[in-house]
């Protein structure tokens, strides 16, 4: 929650998001070892042991939800970016026009 919150938040900064984006996945990776600490020390935080050996509990509570943030701030990458692409050309096209330049 609080992942998104700050990319919803900081999705026209490409610096940060950039940054958000290399830390999510970095978290998504780390999730198998998150998986074996959890699995060795659960009875210090819960009453069941969630931790088996696939990485099921962590896939589906911690890294399904980072990758559907990740998802998200890939398309909104390449949204901005054919955004951006279009804006480009028509100022190209545009410029051309006025000057009289062939195309």
């Amino acid at each position: 929650v609080v992942f998104l919150f700050i990319v919803v938040a900081t999705r026209r900064n490409s610096n940060i998001q950039i940054f958000l984006f290399f830390l999510i996945c970095f978290l998504i990776y780390t999730a198998e070892r998150l998986n074996k600490l959890g699995a060795q020390h659960w009875k210090l935080f819960s009453a069941e042991n969630y931790f088996d050996q696939q990485g099921i509990f962590v896939s589906a509570v911690f890294s399904l939800p980072l990758m559907l943030i990740c998802f998200w701030m890939l398309v909104y990458s390449l949204r901005s970016s054919a955004q951006m692409l279009v804006k480009v050309k028509r100022a190209e096209f545009k410029q051309r026009r006025n000057t009289g330049a062939p195309a």
